[in-house]
Parts: C-alpha cells; sequence; structure tokens
C-alpha cells in the first residue's frame, strides 16, 4: 500500500496558477466568458474575467471555474490542423476524380 501512495503521488501533481492560465488561453473560444460568469453564478463582472484570464489580475476561483470548464476541450491549434487535413483530403479527393 505505501507503494501505490508513493506512486501516486509521484505521477500526480497539481497545475499551478500560470500552468492553468496557459491551458485555458488555447482552448478559450467565443463565449466562454459568459459561461464561466454563468458557473460563478455572476459573482464577478465579464471585464473582471477577462482580465483574469488574459492574466491581468489575480484570481484562483475564476481560473479554477474557467478549467474546470475548458480542461477537456481540444486546444484550437490541434482542431485547426484537424480542419486543414481534412480540407487537404478532401481537395485531393476532387482533384483525383
Amino acid at each position: 500500500y505505501l507503494f501505490i501512495y508513493i506512486y501516486k503521488q509521484l505521477n500526480s501533481y497539481k497545475m499551478n496558477y500560470t500552468q492553468k492560465i496557459s491551458k485555458i488561453a488555447s482552448k478559450r473560444r467565443n463565449g466562454d466568458v459568459p459561461r464561466i460568469s454563468d458557473v460563478l453564478e455572476n459573482d464577478f463582472s465579464t471585464s473582471h474575467i477577462t482580465n483574469v484570464l488574459n492574466g491581468a489580475r489575480f484570481n484562483d476561483r475564476i481560473v479554477n471555474a474557467a478549467y474546470r470548464l475548458l480542461y477537456r476541450r481540444e486546444s484550437n491549434a490541434t482542431k485547426i490542423s484537424k480542419l486543414t487535413t481534412k480540407l487537404t483530403e478532401t481537395k485531393s479527393m476532387v482533384a483525383a476524380k
């Protein structure tokens, strides 16, 4: 049991504030700020939430709420690369006909 506990401690870590902000920035899309505001029950204005997500202000509660909403979403770069590969495949199929 001690080995399993130590293994879990070594292989799991909490992301720090800066890492979360970076992940959020890579996955953020239009309409996310009002959704975060709704999750936080409108305790903060949308401009304050935007400032926190842009790194101008510090608020753990906002960053954690945003991270919980966005952590499963694929990053914008990944999504764009998938779309471009699909587009090039479609163009090559059309050209082959």
